[in-house]
């Protein structure tokens, strides 16, 4: 069950990547699989015109223009519109520590632009012509670009890094036509590793620096091997490579085991293996993402040990994925709720101890991209989904009889249904607290057995988008709820007396209380996990019976995000949470003494 779990996540940062590459006109190998969580809502589209483009992009084929798709609540603009803009090829993103976008590019140059939470900013990296293009791009652990890239003049590999006043520009491999698909990383010494094709001899390739050198060296040799290559380094940064066999229309995988390198055919399943990212799990085990071009499909494929396991996540086509919601049930098996983008439907999948079983649940929701989902199952394993109707603006939910899925309308007074949380009491009847996006309201709504009752909780909390809230149900199946104040931003937490609705407010500190997620201890005391915007830190809140003690958790890096909190059986917090600096998932538990925190995946 555990290779199932890591597989699904990944599996899910797969979807999230593509959909960042939707969003940023990045299409090829170098798409950064990191998500935008703070990215700027004047976030640019370095291509499109400027306004909302409609529409399901079509798979990518050679010469083809990819059309967009995008949510009416991005703001898309120019960061830069070159004339040589045609002949552009993949562009890089990544995030620095305050969620700013960098965005790495070029063709006829190299180009580089950032944004620092107000204003584009763009500079020429390297003005020699024709240069730019297959550029991949990481952000060092001060914040500062390092970027390989191709130059087509010369038919060189090269890198350029910038070290807070200069850039630096080295021909990093000269051999012939070097260079393409280029994929970078950085160890934990801020050493730059980068795989590449050697297109004059169709071959993998591989560089690292070693401090005074560059050494380069072929991979794999075996035909015409090594495109849409993606790189990633293990614990003792050891190279592991992902890439495209074009002779044999192959996935293919190489590793370096100390000695040599091992390189293997992952999946031989048609024409497969194009567009590659690769990640790896705690123990060092690859798993990789892929398009599958006849099908237009996704694949995951994941190390166990012994074999590779693959397969198909949905094969209605690639792009879906998006705002997923995932419950495991009393056996451990997974669940999943997510967003359709292609038909702009409601999904379910269940893996059924050998397969995964999907269903729609609701459909014509609009391609916003935002449905919000909170899943949850009753007492029998019967999946209960909140959910976001983009389409009406509506609060809806979903619920399964045993034959077939119910859905309906909970709350449509304004545009509310933004960030659900659902939970079941011991009756199975359902609860869910959301964000009222038009008023600034939180609001919460139950089912009585005949029908919802819907109250405002809290008002006045500001009409940004920023309204997560969590629920948790006490042991007399009285609401709790955390949430953030959007127009304060500050942590709060509301409950429920019997007869009215209390609220106060938990951590003020600097903008804090995203992300929250809240528990209940055997005595009802609540527990809080949230992120610090401010200081961009893991922290955590409890109840002590007579007042808030709060904490951080975590400041190493940009920590935080998409936090979620379980108590055990000796009321001890344990927190799942993300490593924006790193793009790592990581978890924290509490000793008795201190926080230990470690990197999952």
């Amino acid at each position: 069950m555990k290779t199932r779990r890591i597989a699904l996540t990944l599996a899910l940062a797969a979807g999230l990547a593509l959909m960042t590459a939707l969003l940023l006109g990045v299409w090829g190998s170098n798409a950064q699989a990191q998500q935008v969580p703070k990215a700027p809502n004047s976030l640019a589209n370095i291509e499109m015109e400027a306004g909302n483009v409609s529409g399901v992009r079509e798979p990518h084929t050679a010469g083809a223009a990819a059309q967009q798709t995008f949510t009416p609540t991005w703001a898309i603009e120019h960061v830069d519109a070159l004339k040589n803009f045609d002949g552009m090829t993949d562009r890089s993103l990544a995030l620095d520590s305050s969620g700013n976008p960098h965005i790495a590019y070029g063709d006829d140059h190299l180009y580089y632009a950032w944004y620092d939470g107000s204003t584009w900013h763009k500079e020429t990296v390297d003005p020699a012509w024709g240069v730019g293009s297959n550029a991949s791009l990481k952000l060092d652990g001060s914040g500062n670009p390092h970027i390989s890239y191709y130059d087509d003049t010369n038919k060189d590999l090269k890198y350029a890094s910038y070290d807070g006043s200069t850039w630096s520009i080295q021909t990093v491999d000269s051999g012939g036509d070097v260079g393409g698909y280029t994929s970078l990383a950085l160890d934990g010494s801020g050493n730059p590793h980068i795989s590449y094709y050697a297109t004059t001899n169709r071959n993998l390739k591989y560089a690292s620096w070693t401090g005074s050198g560059w050494v380069s060296e072929t991979v794999d040799s075996g035909g015409s091997v090594g495109g849409y290559t993606s790189l990633a380094l293990d614990g003792n940064d050891n190279p592991h490579i992902s890439y495209y066999d074009s002779t044999n229309s192959n996935l293919k995988y190489a590793h370096w085991t100390g000695s040599g390198w091992v390189s293997q055919t992952v999946d031989s399943g048609g024409d497969v293996g194009r567009y590659t990212s690769l990640a790896l799990d705690g123990s060092g085990n690859p798993h990789i993402s892929y398009y599958d071009l006849p099908n237009g499909d996704i694949k995951y494929a994941f190390w166990t040990g012994s074999s590779w396991d693959i397969q198909t996540v949905d094969i209605s086509g690639c792009y879906m994925g998006t705002d997923t919601s995932l419950a495991l049930d009393g056996s451990g098996d997974p669940h999943i709720s997510y967003y359709d983008d292609n038909t702009s439907s409601f999904k379910y999948a269940s893996w059924t101890g050998s397969a995964w079983a999907i269903q729609t649940v609701d459909s014509g929701l609009g391609f916003g991209g935002n449905v919000y989902t909170s899943l949850a199952l009753d007492g029998s394993g019967n999946p209960h989904i909140s959910y976001y109707d983009y389409t009406t603006g509506d609060l809806k939910y979903a619920s399964w009889t045993g034959s077939e899925w119910v859905s309906e309308t909970v709350d449509s007074e304004g545009d509310v249904g933004w960030y659900t949380s659902l939970a079941l009491d011991g009756s199975g009847n359902p609860h869910i607290s959301y964000y009222d996006l038009q008023n600034g309201n939180l609001k919460y709504t139950s089912w009585t057995g005949s029908g919802w009752v819907s109250h405002t909780v809290d008002s006045g909390l500001g009409s940004g988008i920023n309204g997560h809230t969590s629920l948790a149900l006490d042991g007399s199946g009285d609401p709790h709820i955390s949430y953030y104040a959007n127009g304060y931003e500050d942590l709060k937490y509301a409950s429920w007396t019997g007869s009215g609705w209390v609220s106060e407010t938990v951590d003020s500190g600097g903008s804090v209380g995203l992300y929250t997620s809240l528990a209940l201890d055997g005595s009802d005391n609540p527990h809080i996990s949230y992120y610090a915007n401010t200081n961009r830190n893991l922290k955590y809140a409890s109840w002590t019976g007579s007042g808030w003690v709060s904490e951080t958790v975590d400041s190493d890096g940009d920590v935080g995000e998409y936090t979620s909190l379980a108590l055990d059986g000796s009321g001890n917090p344990h927190i799942s949470y993300y490593d924006d600096t790193t793009g790592d998932l990581k978890y924290a538990s509490w000793t008795g003494s201190g926080w230990v925190s470690e990197t999952v995946d």
